[in-house]
């Protein structure tokens, strides 16, 4: 296995850590599924790359987790009704 290899494996366990954090920064505001989140906020509690980042987003907006709206530093993501529903479930502390 190469080194490309073992990163993409890393990246994909953790992207269950980006919509921990994700809703850590949504789980105190009167609506979470309608905050729009800005990548600064996740960088600053993420300790991986933006790129990697990008990859996770990209993930659970593909698993309907989050809306992901990507246009530069006016990016935006937001936590679905079915990924606020996963998390409130417990089914994330089954992934780890």
């Amino acid at each position: 296995m190469g080194r490309d290899n073992l990163v993409i494996l890393v990246d994909m366990n953790n992207r269950y850590k980006t919509l921990e954090i994700l809703y850590s920064i949504v789980q105190d505001t009167p609506s979470p599924t309608r905050y729009s989140c800005k990548p600064n906020q996740i960088i600053l509690r993420q300790t991986l790359p933006w790129d990697s980042i990008i990859v996770h987003l990209q993930e659970l907006a593909n698993e309907q987790l989050v809306n992901f709206k990507q246009h530069g530093v006016d990016s935006t993501v937001t936590l679905t009704e079915e990924g606020l529903q996963y998390i409130k479930s417990g089914a994330l502390k089954m992934q780890k």
